[in-house]
């Protein structure tokens, strides 16, 4: 775990693509050792790096192939500012990243967990974005209304419907 938070870090320097490989090989390590706890953090991580680095279906796949470990973990919020950094990228998706924004911020502030600076600057990238695409006042309306999600409206506004939910 210590190699994939280190690698995590590396995302905060700027060393994106340095860390992806180490990320990769540590999710396919912890396969082989059948650890989910390993797994998992390396692939939230590995979602986080895929994020930041614009690689949009790669993030969204692996966010949702790891969302039921962090939902069980009660880690969700730990990959939000980075799949909405993907909708604030998406033309279009911006009102939908500040709703993701506003989910963030009233968690972090409800559970009391403190995360990592580089995480909340990933969170302000994201409102600046959104931001300059809608204007302040939009922006701040939107993240106000993500404040009363829920985890899964939350969950389904990053990835869309659940494909074992019934249509």
């Amino acid at each position: 775990m210590a190699l994939s938070a280190a690698a995590y870090f590396n995302c905060a320097l700027g060393r994106i693509d340095d860390a992806i490989p180490v990320l990769q090989h540590a999710v396919a390590t912890f396969r082989r050792l059948n650890a989910p706890y390993g797994i998992g953090g390396s692939q939230q991580f590995l979602a986080c790096a895929y994020a930041l680095r614009g690689d949009r279906e790669s993030a969204l796949a692996l966010g949702q192939d790891v969302i039921q470990y962090l939902q069980r973990t009660q880690m969700v919020i730990v990959l939000m500012p980075y799949m909405a950094l993907l909708h604030a990228q998406q033309p279009g998706s911006e009102a939908d990243a500040a709703l993701l924004v506003g989910f963030f911020d009233v968690e972090l502030k409800r559970t009391g967990r403190i995360v990592p600076p580089f995480i909340t600057h990933t969170r302000d990238r994201v409102m600046a974005l959104v931001s300059a695409a809608l204007g302040d006042r939009e922006a701040q309306a939107h993240a106000a209304a993500g404040a009363r999600l829920t985890e899964e409206q939350a969950i389904e506004l990053m990835f869309g419907p659940s494909n074992d939910e019934p249509r």
